[in-house]
Parts: structure tokens; sequence; C-alpha cells
């Protein structure tokens, strides 16, 4: 069986991640993160912002594949840490690039959202239809179908938007 179905910790986790932020490393973490002996806080800093560039080329990619649900939330979350690293680092970058590089993040995320309403609504029509009385059930899939039509046109907007000209 665990062949078939191997189990792989997460690596970014919200524990894994608040853990990071104090400097703190979970086990599954300190084994693919090489050893420095003395971390500064530009390095730790590099590092995040490296993780989370990479969470979202790999979310992108997914999202340009197959359109997952999941890969939309995680794009939504690497964004969000990326655009709190941003600001709680300002004097990192040049005034001009901090605000910049914050407002892109907040509107790249923004523009995710109407697609993960979507996807979030769809998942607690899923929760709540075994509770449904046998009369609503084909209401409720009438829904499923207006939901997924609605998700088809707003994923062909978001992976417009990825293949687009003004995107990072």
């Amino acid at each position: 069986m665990a062949t078939e179905l191997p189990v792989v910790p997460a690596l970014d986790n919200k524990l894994a991640h608040a853990l990071l932020l104090v400097g703190l490393r979970p086990s599954a973490v300190a084994a693919t993160e090489p050893e420095a002996t003395e971390p500064t806080l530009g390095g730790l800093l590099a590092h995040r912002v490296a993780v989370h560039l990479a969470g979202i080329r790999s979310a992108e990619a997914r999202i340009r594949g197959d359109g997952a649900a999941d890969a939309v939330h995680q794009l939504r979350v690497h964004l969000r840490r990326l655009r709190t690293l941003v600001g709680g680092f300002r004097k990192v970058w040049q005034p001009h690039e901090a605000e910049w590089l914050a407002e892109n993040l907040a509107a790249w995320n923004r523009r995710l959202a109407e697609l993960r309403e979507l996807d979030v609504a769809a998942a607690e029509l899923d929760r709540m239809l075994p509770k449904l009385p046998a009369s609503l059930c084909r209401a409720a899939e009438e829904v499923r179908q207006q939901l997924a039509s609605l998700r088809a046109a707003a994923l062909a907007v978001v992976c417009a938007d990825l293949c687009g000209a003004s995107h990072l």
C-alpha cells in the first residue's frame, strides 16, 4: 500500500511556515535545507522569497495545465505571503519597487479571487448535497452546472492573464 499511496509530509503548511518565520526548522524542512551555521536575516528573507516564488511558478503551471482548484488556492497563499514579506521588509527594496511589488501582488491576488470563490462555492455545494432533500437535488445539479460554467469562464480569464504581456 505504501508504494501505491506514498505519504509525503507537507513542507509548506501553516505550522511549518510559522516556525520558519521565527527562525525554527520543522523536521521535514530541516532535511531539505542546507544547514547554515549563522543564518542572517537577509539570508532567511532571500530563502523565503525563493520558496514563495517557486510555489508561485508551480501553482501557475498547474493552473495552466489542469486548472486545479488547489493550485488556485496555493497560488493565492504564496502571493499573500510574498506580499507580506515585501510589506514587512519594505526597506530592502527601493521605495518605488516595494510599492510596485505590493500593488501588483495584491492585484494579482484579486484577479484570482473570483475563481477561488467559485471553487469554494462548488466545494460547499458538494459538502451539502448529501444533506439536501431529494426534491432539491435537481436544482442543486443545475447550480453545479452554472458554477462549472462560471468557473470555466473565470479560468479562461486567469489563464489569458497568466499568458499576457503584462503578467509578472
